[in-house]
């Protein structure tokens, strides 16, 4: 491979990089199970408990078959299936389909409890943790691939 060749290859990787490290990042999906886990297990993005159930949700729930030892934010599943992420710059944010309820769930209703705050969805410290770690497992595929155009005979 000439320089000229091996330069050309850099700028193409260079091109793609930002997209394809997206691309690597949502098809590992390791990010939002582990939130989708955090929030059921009762913790917002800042490990902050999203509290207890009320006596009478406790016993709606107990007839459903549903935890009632946390706040889980999945009564029907649906606000679940609606989070996603998506990169707003260089930072990967935690958002809902669903506008209307998880405004909701943020900001309170102002009849019967007062919203669980921004945290809910918020990154904890071991997502972006999780998400430095697959920044640099896509790294060292890059440098393979650069590492294999690589012929130090030009």
């Amino acid at each position: 491979m000439t320089g000229k060749e091996y330069l050309a290859n850099l700028n193409d990787i260079e091109a793609s990089f930002v997209s394809e490290l997206k691309n690597y990042a949502y098809k590992r999906g390791a990010i939002l199970r582990s939130v989708k886990l955090r929030l059921y297990n009762g913790r917002d993005g800042n490990l902050k408990p999203l509290g207890n159930y009320s006596i009478n949700t406790i016993k709606r729930k107990k007839k459903k078959g549903q935890k009632t030892s946390n706040v889980t934010l999945q009564d029907s599943g649906g606000w679940y299936n609606n989070l996603f992420l998506r990169w707003e710059a260089q930072e990967l944010i935690l958002d809902n389909k669903d506008t209307l309820l998880t405004s909701k769930l943020i900001d309170g209703d102002g009849k019967w409890f007062n919203g669980y705050g921004d945290g809910i969805l918020e990154l904890s410290g071991l997502e972006v943790e999780l998400l430095d770690a697959l920044v640099d497992e896509y790294m060292l595929s890059v440098q393979k691939k650069i590492n294999k155009n690589i012929d130090l005979t030009f």
